[in-house]
């Protein structure tokens, strides 16, 4: 018998600009916006089992979700300097630097991959 495997790729961006709406056909809560189409481009360069976030989304996560946070490292215009290493070690997770990247018909933006520390497990 033929083994069945899914196949499981995870794209993540940060941001505010989300509508909650209701599908007429099934009723169920679907998710809209910019945040959500970036999420689903930044996915692409997901390899199987993997995790690739964008640099605001790493940079929150970082500051501990803090908004006020991201804003004044927004405007010191300094953070992506700061945090373009290759690999940058915060609490349980690395994130490895995968570089600006062009999102299919949207910007270019950095993006990272999740490492999980499996030193620590």
């Amino acid at each position: 018998a033929a083994e069945l495997r899914m196949r499981v790729l995870i794209g993540v961006d940060s941001g505010t600009s989300i509508e909650l709406v209701s599908d007429p056909l099934t009723g169920r809560m679907d998710f809209l916006g910019s945040v959500v189409n970036r999420a689903s481009r930044i996915s692409q360069f997901a390899g199987a089992g993997e995790t690739v976030v964008s640099l605001n989304t790493m940079l929150r996560y970082k500051a501990g979700y803090s908004q006020e946070g991201m804003q004044t490292r927004g405007r010191r215009g300094s953070s992506t300097s700061v945090m373009r290493r290759s690999i940058i070690s915060t609490a349980d997770l690395q994130f490895e630097d995968l570089g600006l990247q062009k999102l299919k018909a949207l910007d270019e933006v950095a993006l990272w991959r999740v490492c999980h520390d499996l030193a620590s497990e």
